[in-house]
Protein backbone atom coordinates (compact mmCIF):
# COMPACT_ATOMS: atom_id res chain seq x y z
CA UNK A 1 0.00 0.00 0.00
CA UNK A 2 0.84 3.39 0.08
CA UNK A 3 2.24 3.10 3.70
CA UNK A 4 5.45 1.51 2.02
CA UNK A 5 7.05 4.50 0.24
CA UNK A 6 7.02 7.25 2.80
CA UNK A 7 10.29 6.60 4.15
CA UNK A 8 13.23 7.88 1.88
CA UNK A 9 17.17 7.86 2.49
CA UNK A 10 17.74 11.89 3.08
CA UNK A 11 14.90 11.26 5.99
CA UNK A 12 16.62 8.45 7.51
CA UNK A 13 20.14 10.24 7.32
CA UNK A 14 18.88 12.94 8.97
CA UNK A 15 17.50 10.40 12.27
CA UNK A 16 20.70 8.48 12.19
CA UNK A 17 23.09 11.30 12.04
CA UNK A 18 21.84 14.53 13.61
CA UNK A 19 19.49 12.91 15.91
CA UNK A 20 16.35 14.73 14.08
CA UNK A 21 13.32 14.31 16.83
CA UNK A 22 10.12 12.65 14.13
CA UNK A 23 6.22 12.57 14.53
CA UNK A 24 4.70 10.87 11.65
CA UNK A 25 0.87 11.11 11.93
CA UNK A 26 -1.28 8.79 10.39
CA UNK A 27 -0.47 7.13 7.16
CA UNK A 28 3.77 8.48 8.26
CA UNK A 29 3.11 6.39 11.10
CA UNK A 30 2.05 3.29 9.02
CA UNK A 31 4.49 4.07 7.01
CA UNK A 32 7.52 3.73 9.58
CA UNK A 33 6.33 1.13 11.64
CA UNK A 34 6.39 -0.69 8.26
CA UNK A 35 9.90 0.17 7.30
CA UNK A 36 11.71 -0.65 10.22
CA UNK A 37 9.99 -4.13 10.79
CA UNK A 38 6.47 -4.20 12.11
CA UNK A 39 3.25 -4.78 10.34
CA UNK A 40 0.63 -2.95 8.50
CA UNK A 41 -2.38 -4.78 7.83
CA UNK A 42 -6.26 -3.54 6.45
CA UNK A 43 -8.88 -2.85 8.71
CA UNK A 44 -12.60 -5.10 8.33
CA UNK A 45 -14.34 -1.88 9.65
CA UNK A 46 -11.97 1.65 8.85
CA UNK A 47 -11.56 3.69 11.71
CA UNK A 48 -13.10 6.86 10.87
CA UNK A 49 -14.43 10.19 12.97
CA UNK A 50 -14.05 10.48 17.02
CA UNK A 51 -12.68 7.39 19.33
CA UNK A 52 -10.86 7.30 22.59
CA UNK A 53 -7.64 6.86 22.93
CA UNK A 54 -6.37 4.99 26.42
CA UNK A 55 -3.10 5.90 27.57
CA UNK A 56 -0.80 2.31 28.19
CA UNK A 57 1.75 3.46 30.02
CA UNK A 58 2.82 7.24 31.36
CA UNK A 59 6.37 7.72 29.28
CA UNK A 60 8.30 10.84 29.59
CA UNK A 61 8.71 10.81 25.61
CA UNK A 62 5.12 11.81 25.22
CA UNK A 63 5.00 14.50 28.19
CA UNK A 64 2.05 15.73 29.47
CA UNK A 65 -0.62 14.18 27.21
CA UNK A 66 -3.03 12.01 28.71
CA UNK A 67 -5.18 10.73 25.62
CA UNK A 68 -8.98 11.58 25.54
CA UNK A 69 -11.11 11.92 22.11
CA UNK A 70 -9.01 11.78 19.12
CA UNK A 71 -9.70 12.13 15.23
CA UNK A 72 -8.82 8.94 13.60
CA UNK A 73 -9.27 8.48 9.90
CA UNK A 74 -7.29 5.42 8.26
CA UNK A 75 -8.26 1.91 6.72
CA UNK A 76 -4.95 0.07 7.57
CA UNK A 77 -3.97 -0.70 11.22
CA UNK A 78 -0.36 -1.81 13.11
CA UNK A 79 -0.99 -4.96 13.81
CA UNK A 80 2.50 -5.22 15.31
CA UNK A 81 5.07 -3.06 16.22
CA UNK A 82 8.86 -3.09 15.61
CA UNK A 83 11.35 -4.37 17.72
CA UNK A 84 12.12 -2.70 20.87
CA UNK A 85 9.25 0.28 19.61
CA UNK A 86 6.91 1.37 22.49
CA UNK A 87 3.30 1.66 22.48
CA UNK A 88 1.76 4.43 24.48
CA UNK A 89 -1.91 4.23 23.45
CA UNK A 90 -4.68 2.41 22.05
CA UNK A 91 -8.69 2.60 20.78
CA UNK A 92 -11.21 0.22 20.07
CA UNK A 93 -9.68 -0.73 16.55
CA UNK A 94 -6.31 0.19 16.97
CA UNK A 95 -3.73 -1.53 19.44
CA UNK A 96 -1.08 0.54 18.52
CA UNK A 97 -2.41 4.10 17.96
CA UNK A 98 0.27 5.82 19.52
CA UNK A 99 3.86 4.39 19.77
CA UNK A 100 7.50 5.32 19.00
CA UNK A 101 11.18 4.83 19.56
CA UNK A 102 13.76 6.91 21.36
CA UNK A 103 13.18 10.50 19.19
CA UNK A 104 10.48 9.44 17.17
CA UNK A 105 6.27 9.49 17.94
CA UNK A 106 4.07 8.38 15.84
CA UNK A 107 0.29 8.55 16.04
CA UNK A 108 -2.94 6.84 13.71
CA UNK A 109 -4.83 9.93 15.12
CA UNK A 110 -4.38 13.64 14.23
CA UNK A 111 -3.25 15.34 17.32
CA UNK A 112 -3.53 18.58 15.24
CA UNK A 113 -7.30 18.51 14.13
CA UNK A 114 -9.16 20.24 16.70
CA UNK A 115 -11.56 17.84 17.63
CA UNK A 116 -8.64 15.85 19.28
CA UNK A 117 -8.10 16.29 23.21
CA UNK A 118 -5.38 17.68 24.19
CA UNK A 119 -3.53 17.54 20.67
CA UNK A 120 -1.79 21.12 21.02
CA UNK A 121 -0.23 19.01 24.31
CA UNK A 122 1.27 16.30 22.40
CA UNK A 123 2.37 19.00 19.74
CA UNK A 124 4.26 20.73 21.91
CA UNK A 125 5.91 18.46 23.67
CA UNK A 126 7.26 17.37 20.57
CA UNK A 127 8.03 20.63 18.98
CA UNK A 128 9.91 22.14 22.61
CA UNK A 129 10.69 19.06 24.40
CA UNK A 130 11.81 16.65 21.35
CA UNK A 131 12.98 18.71 19.12
CA UNK A 132 14.14 21.79 20.72
CA UNK A 133 12.71 23.87 18.95
CA UNK A 134 12.17 28.03 20.26
CA UNK A 135 8.78 29.57 21.19
CA UNK A 136 10.17 32.51 19.53
CA UNK A 137 6.62 32.85 17.23
CA UNK A 138 4.48 35.83 17.19
CA UNK A 139 0.70 34.84 16.23
CA UNK A 140 -0.62 38.44 15.86
CA UNK A 141 -2.10 39.34 12.69
CA UNK A 142 -0.43 42.66 12.85
CA UNK A 143 3.39 40.46 12.57
CA UNK A 144 2.37 38.22 10.22
CA UNK A 145 0.53 41.17 8.01
CA UNK A 146 4.39 42.65 8.32
CA UNK A 147 6.26 39.25 7.85
CA UNK A 148 4.20 38.79 4.67
CA UNK A 149 4.53 42.26 2.82
CA UNK A 150 8.44 42.49 3.93
CA UNK A 151 8.82 38.55 2.42
CA UNK A 152 7.08 39.63 -0.94
CA UNK A 153 8.57 42.84 -1.00
CA UNK A 154 11.80 40.96 -0.86
CA UNK A 155 10.68 38.23 -3.57
CA UNK A 156 9.40 40.72 -6.46
CA UNK A 157 11.53 44.37 -5.35
CA UNK A 158 10.62 45.91 -8.56
CA UNK A 159 7.85 45.64 -11.00
CA UNK A 160 3.88 44.92 -11.08
CA UNK A 161 2.37 41.82 -9.62
CA UNK A 162 -0.25 39.83 -10.96
CA UNK A 163 -2.08 38.07 -8.43
CA UNK A 164 -4.87 35.75 -9.70
CA UNK A 165 -7.61 35.00 -6.75
CA UNK A 166 -9.37 32.34 -6.83
CA UNK A 167 -11.82 33.22 -3.78
CA UNK A 168 -9.82 30.96 -1.58
CA UNK A 169 -8.39 32.78 1.84
CA UNK A 170 -4.91 32.56 0.86
CA UNK A 171 -4.66 34.29 -2.31
CA UNK A 172 -7.41 36.83 -1.49
CA UNK A 173 -4.89 37.81 1.43
CA UNK A 174 -2.69 38.20 -1.38
CA UNK A 175 -4.58 40.20 -3.29
CA UNK A 176 -5.46 42.40 -0.07
CA UNK A 177 -2.13 43.19 1.26
CA UNK A 178 -1.01 44.90 -1.98
CA UNK A 179 -4.16 47.32 -2.24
Amino acid sequence: GAAQHIVDDDLLRLLNTHGTALLGVCLAAQGFARHFGGKVEPMEHPEMGMRTLRMSYRYPTIGVYGGGKVVMNHRDHIASLPFRWKRYGSTEQSPFALFGHQKMIFSLFHPELEGTESGRDLLRHFLFGMAHCTPDYDYSAETLVTEMIDFIRKAVPEGNIIVGVSGGIDSTCAWKLFQ
